[in-house]
């Protein structure tokens, strides 16, 4: 019996984005390290394997549902693959690493369906929010997304938030005592005014 293992990635850089009308894509270089962990029989984790996914580049589009969009793979390609280290090779055993590169390369190609059956599936598990609203002075509602030859379009309905009638807030502001004196009056009852 083995011992059990985990795999996870961890994305390092996003360069040379790009879009497309005509697919109404994009696509992005990615640089990924995958670690391979392995948990020992008295409880702790070695990291096994560490390799560089260089520049792996990925065409998506977005689904949008309601203020939620998800990320969808459609096509990759994976140029380099090195490897950043190993317990378990030897100058025996060593790994192939362009081995490695052609069986990604093939592995997540469309006609084989697992990228929609891992990969994206996987992505509509996290959700990218587009915030409801803004400082309380709007709401969205309903974004889209469209792609243009080197740039995206982000859209969303937008209400305005009503603002409060200010003879309400006046009303219930407290009002300062006056500060005037009362003018002063002569014996026959009249006011006086110097100049």
């Amino acid at each position: 019996m083995g011992l059990p293992m985990r795999a996870y990635f961890e994305f390092l850089n996003f360069t040379n984005w790009n879009a497309w009308a005509e697919s109404n894509q994009m696509g992005v270089d990615m640089q990924i390290v995958l670690h391979v962990n392995v948990t020992m029989p008295d409880g702790t984790e070695e990291n096994c394997l560490q390799m560089l996914f260089n520049e792996y580049h990925w065409n998506m589009t977005m689904i949008v549902d309601g203020l939620v969009f998800h990320a969808h793979l459609t096509t990759g390609y994976l140029p380099e693959v090195r490897l950043l280290s190993c317990n378990f090779c030897t100058e025996e055993y060593p790994l192939d690493m362009d081995l490695y590169k052609e069986i990604f390369n093939t592995v997540f190609l469309p006609e084989t369906g697992a990228t929609d059956l891992y990969l994206n599936k996987l992505l509509l598990t996290k959700k990218i929010p587009w915030p409801a609203e803004i400082m309380g002075v709007a709401q969205f509602s309903n974004i889209e997304i469209s792609f243009g030859d080197g740039y995206m379009m982000f859209g969303s309905g937008m209400t305005w938030v009503p603002f409060p009638m200010p003879e309400a807030g006046l009303a219930k502001k407290i009002q300062p005592e006056p500060t005037m004196k009362d003018r002063k009056k002569n014996e026959k009852n009249q006011y006086t005014t110097k100049f």
